[in-house]
């Protein structure tokens, strides 16, 4: 596994207006959204326990149900042979990096790898509130990184 990591995260300028939308949506308006992607999608406090996991993460990486998963450490999950580069990619993006690692899917017979991109979640002061990971399944039709703006 190897580890990648991107310049410091895209920190974005607040545009008010944006929050003041964003800030009216309900909590079951943003819940919706969050399991209605179709990758595996994870929020981390900075040390990378388990704070959220959606549906998704929870059938391909946890193989358990969310209040097991809830606290559990991101990087037990995965095979011991993994986990230092994980811990290494949590502190990363701790510390305001996005990284990104593909990995085995835990528990895959094909060997299925999981395209990771571990990015900060960051408060208008610019520290860091929590991690978001977001994971997605890799085939032979699948390009693992996004697309470089130009």
């Amino acid at each position: 596994m190897t580890i990648e990591v991107h310049q410091r995260a895209f920190q974005p300028q607040i545009n008010e207006g944006i929050l003041d939308v964003l800030g009216l949506a309900t909590p079951s308006f943003v819940l919706s959204m969050l399991h209605a992607t179709p990758d595996c999608l994870f929020l981390l406090n900075e040390v990378g326990e388990v704070i959220y996991v959606n549906e998704h993460g929870l059938r391909r990486v946890c193989h358990t149900s969310f209040d097991q998963a809830r606290g559990a450490h991101w990087a037990s999950f995965f095979p011991p042979s993994a986990r230092r580069e994980l811990l290494r990619a949590v502190q990363l993006a701790a510390q305001g990096e996005q990284v990104h690692c593909e990995i085995a899917e835990p528990g895959s017979m094909e060997g299925q790898l999981l395209s990771m991109t571990i990015a900060p979640v960051f408060l208008r002061d610019g520290s860091v509130e929590c991690l978001c990971v977001v994971g997605r399944r890799l085939s032979a039709n699948t390009n693992a990184r996004p697309a470089e703006s130009s």
